[in-house]
């Protein structure tokens, strides 16, 4: 709970290889509904002698494990009728290439959300991001495709 400022918009996230520290910024979006969590829905997920710390628990009471989260995703995804196995990665990597897309962050700023030690990790999302424009571009301009050779006459 304690590495969540909902007033500054920034959480501190301790995880992954070598348990790195990050600070990173909240949308105001998501400030909103980790508001409403915190006030509404955390409360009836405490239980009595329970690790009240923790920011997400489970239906137990408990800190929120990766395993639960996947489950969750997997949940939400069925929902949704997404047919493809969707991962926490998945969204990892569609978070990066969002914002490079966008140009609401710059490599260096998604090679810190992702918390990786070389920029060189993280430049992978920019061949994906112009792949994908390139896709684009090939599908949506009229003279990309080459048309089809005519039919010789019968």
């Amino acid at each position: 709970m304690d590495d969540v400022n909902l007033v500054a918009g920034i959480a501190r996230v301790r995880h992954g290889k070598g348990d790195k520290e990050r600070i990173i910024p909240i949308h105001e979006r998501a400030i909103a509904a980790l508001r409403d969590y915190i006030e509404r829905g955390r409360p009836s997920l405490v239980k009595t002698g329970e690790d009240k710390e923790a920011l997400f628990l489970n239906h137990r009471g408990q800190q929120l494990t990766r395993q639960g989260t996947w489950l969750i995703i997997k949940e939400y995804a069925q929902m949704a009728e997404i047919q493809t196995v969707v991962t926490p990665h998945m969204l990892r990597h569609s978070f990066a290439t969002h914002m490079l897309e966008s140009q609401k962050a710059t490599l260096a700023d998604v090679q810190h959300f992702l918390g990786h030690a070389n920029i060189s990790t993280t430049q992978i999302y920019t061949q994906v991001t112009s792949e994908h424009k390139r896709r684009v571009y090939d599908e949506a301009h009229p003279r990309a495709r080459e048309p089809e050779p005519e039919k010789p006459a019968s």
